[in-house]
């Protein structure tokens, strides 16, 4: 199932729980995932410095088609800017009385899962399967 780290400025732990929520409305809809896989989905959120209307969106899964790439990243983009009010007017320019706005930018990267090769049944502690844990030991 899909892990989503978020890197935003600092925010509030309501504002995080509105996003999470959109974020996994987001990825059931461009993964095509069932309902039922709302539980299966990892949303975690990092602080990152405040940088001019800008996030970073890495998805952590495996075997996703482009085009379910493409439909994430063109309904996330939007939702993200909205929810965050990313859209920042140029300071300058708002004194001196023309309406420019710096457009936001919100990166989307997607990343595989380590081990894809190893058996589904095998328990796993962070990123390391428990049998290759106890060998390290």
């Amino acid at each position: 199932m899909p892990y989503l780290r978020l890197y935003l400025p600092e925010t509030s732990t309501a504002q995080k729980r509105d996003i999470a929520q959109k974020m996994i409305d987001t990825t059931l809809g461009a993964f095509r995932l069932p309902a039922s896989d709302r539980e299966q989905i990892t949303v975690q959120f990092l602080s990152q410095p405040r940088q001019r209307g800008e996030c970073r969106i890495e998805v952590l899964s495996r075997d996703l088609p482009a085009d379910r790439k493409q439909a994430f990243a063109e309904a996330v983009s939007p939702m993200l800017i909205e929810s965050l009010h990313l859209q920042v007017k140029n300071r300058l320019a708002w004194l001196m009385g023309v309406d420019a706005k710096v457009p936001p930018k919100v990166e989307v990267q997607f990343l595989g899962l380590p081990f894809d090769d190893y058996a589904a049944s095998e328990p796993m502690v962070g990123d390391a399967i428990i049998s290759e844990w106890k060998k390290a030991a």
